[in-house]
C-alpha cells in the first residue's frame, strides 16, 4: 500500500493526506470511519488490510486531525491480532470501535477513550 487516503472538500476536490509513522507509511488502506464526536475530536480510523495484498499488516490506524482537517497532528496503530485476517470495515461507537475480520469471520472489539 502507499499510506495514503484523501477526502473531498467543499469545492469537490480531491486532498490526500500520507501517514508517516513507520508502519503507517506503506498501509495498505482499504476503508475508513470517522470518529463519532469526529466534530469536537477531529478524529477518523483507516484500516490497513491484507484483503489485496497477503502481505500487507492488518491494522487499525486513529488519525487525529487540526481543527480544520488539514495537518495530520497524530497517528496511533493497533495491530490486529489475528494473521491475514483481511480485516474488512470498521465500525466505530461511542465506547468501541468495531473491525471485521473475513478470514477468521470474527468481529474485533476495540475500547476507545
Amino acid at each position: 500500500g502507499t499510506g495514503t487516503f484523501g477526502f473531498i472538500d467543499q469545492y469537490d476536490n480531491i486532498v490526500y493526506h500520507k501517514l508517516t509513522s513507520l508502519l503507517g507509511e506503506n498501509a495498505a488502506l482499504l476503508h475508513l470511519a470517522f470518529d463519532v464526536a469526529y466534530k469536537t475530536n477531529y478524529k477518523l480510523y483507516l484500516l490497513s488490510s491484507s484483503i489485496v495484498n497477503e502481505k500487507a499488516l492488518n491494522m487499525i490506524i486513529k488519525v487525529t486531525f487540526d481543527e480544520q482537517w488539514t495537518t495530520i497532528k497524530n497517528e496511533e496503530i493497533i495491530m490486529i491480532p489475528t494473521p491475514q485476517c483481511k480485516a474488512h470495515r470498521l465500525l466505530p461507537t461511542q465506547f468501541n470501535v468495531f473491525a471485521t475480520e473475513l478470514t477468521s469471520s470474527k468481529l474485533l472489539t476495540l475500547f476507545s477513550p
